[in-house]
């Protein structure tokens, strides 16, 4: 039993069941291509026109941009069934190299794919058999499905994240090379520089060294390709209301047409003026709901004692938890992301289960394990999206419309499980906001921060005349 034990609670177990299900769906895709479309569409809700379609879309914007072509914009080389133009940010059409690739984009994406679900051995082992299981259901979970089924290049940024990680453990000169390939993610994608949070574990001087550099490279950036970044964020995808993103305006969109639609529907107000009150609400929930996340983050924190408990965890445990924790809170805040970028959460899942063991009271540890069950929830979404839409006969109360009054399902079961994940969004980040204050507050950095000020205050009083 004590060998059965070892060998279930083993960090391979999810990448060995996440690479047997690739395995299955190569199969099917090439012996069944009828079947793999139906579970592709059943897992995911949205599959592409073809696999790897992100990944080729890219290597194909390469390839345009190096014989000429303004890949921001319409172009002549670009395969008309890609769709949108290049959206991505500048150093990806600098990778000049990859262009060459164009013809070969399955086989550079699966091995990349590969890589990936190998990378999961690397996580923090989990040290119960409902760690283990919680973390299969996240690694194979829809989200995951579509970002794989896609190509996404964030699968590739994941890959350098979960390298650097590995190299914090290491001594200072591996950890700022770790803090470099941060720094190249970052540029990469942008949200990666969300994750440069951990090198507040560093003595002060590292940190002000790191944090310099950092803003030298995104204000040359900035200033080298400053009309790229402008076409760039003209071609960023709108938000798509109802469908597969998160993001922290979905909630106030949420209350704003729920607002709405009840006072057309109860106080027979007149379309155009209770929609004129619902984006009002719309508006103004933002702030509201990041002063209710604040303070329930402070709540948690004090009342978890999480400076203490976060202080007790492993380096390594802690980083991994620190960092999923910046990634995907970063993502909520900045713009609407496809839920694929919820796979940043398998980085937190280990530090969360550590948590909800180690928390001083029992409520305060339900905290934690409560938020460890909501992420395979949250993740799953499109598959219970597609299980409502298999008991209504197939056909699916939501549209791709930008325009979330006439996407609104109504009052109907789809309402629900969007309003439930919604809450169950929130609530993982409130609890992740706890962990980065509490991460900062007991920073090495910080610490030696607040001395240096209160050496400062206590060097500038005048001194008393005897």
């Amino acid at each position: 039993m004590p060998a059965l034990s070892k060998l279930l609670l083993s960090p391979f177990v999810a990448p060995i069941v996440g690479l047997l299900l690739l395995a299955f769906f190569t199969l099917i895709y090439f012996s069944a291509p009828d079947f793999y479309a139906l579970v592709a569409k059943v897992l995911i809700f949205l599959p592409a026109a073809t696999p790897f379609a992100d990944w080729h879309s890219v290597l194909w914007s390469i390839k345009c941009w190096s014989e000429g072509a303004n890949v921001y914009f319409d172009n002549p080389c670009f395969p008309h069934w890609m769709g949108a133009a290049y959206n991505y940010p500048p150093l990806w059409l600098r990778l000049s190299f990859l262009g060459g690739a164009e013809p070969w984009n399955v086989q550079t994406m699966f091995p990349i794919i590969t890589l990936f679900f190998l990378s999961l051995a690397t996580l923090p082992a989990p040290r119960t058999l409902r760690d283990q299981v919680i973390l299969i259901l996240a690694s194979v979970s829809s989200a995951i499905w579509l970002g794989v089924e896609r190509g996404n290049v964030d699968i590739v940024l994941f890959l350098l994240i979960v390298i650097t990680l590995n190299l914090r453990i290491l001594p200072l000169p591996f950890r700022l090379a770790g803090y470099a390939l941060f720094i190249l993610a970052g540029l990469l994608k942008l949200y990666p520089f969300a994750a440069l949070i951990v090198v507040a574990r560093e003595r002060l001087p590292v940190v002000v060294a790191v944090a310099l550099v950092t803003i030298a490279v995104m204000l040359t950036t900035a200033i080298v390709y400053h009309q790229e970044l402008i076409w760039m964020a003209g071609q960023l995808p709108r938000p798509a209301y109802f469908n597969i993103q998160f993001g922290a305006t979905e909630f106030a969109v949420l209350l704003g047409v729920t607002v709405a639609n009840s006072l057309a529907a109860f106080l027979h107000e007149g379309a155009h003026a209770a929609r004129a009150v619902g984006e009002m609400v719309t508006r103004f929930a933002p702030l509201f709901l990041l002063m209710i996340a604040l303070t329930g983050a402070v709540v948690i924190a004090r009342r978890s004692r999480l400076t203490s408990t976060l202080g007790q965890l492993p380096e390594r445990e802690r980083g991994y938890l620190v960092v999923g924790a910046a990634l995907v809170v970063g993502c909520f805040f900045m713009v609407n992301s496809h839920i694929f970028r919820g796979m940043y959460l398998l980085l937190a899942l280990p530090g969360l289960a550590t948590l909800y063991r180690q928390s001083p009271t029992r409520g305060t540890g339900r905290i934690f394990g409560a938020t460890s069950v909501l992420v395979p929830l949250v993740l799953w979404k499109p598959f219970f999206d597609m299980c409502l839409i298999v008991a209504s006969h197939w056909k699916s109360p939501r549209t791709n419309n930008e325009d979330p009054y006439i996407a609104f399902p109504g009052l109907t079961p789809d309402y629900v499980l969007w309003l439930g994940n919604e809450l169950a969004w929130w609530w993982i980040i409130i609890v992740l906001l706890a962990v980065l204050g509490a991460y900062i507050l007991t920073s090495d950095a910080w610490v030696q921060l607040t001395r240096l000020l209160s050496a400062g205050v206590v060097v500038s009083k005048p001194k008393v005349a005897s």
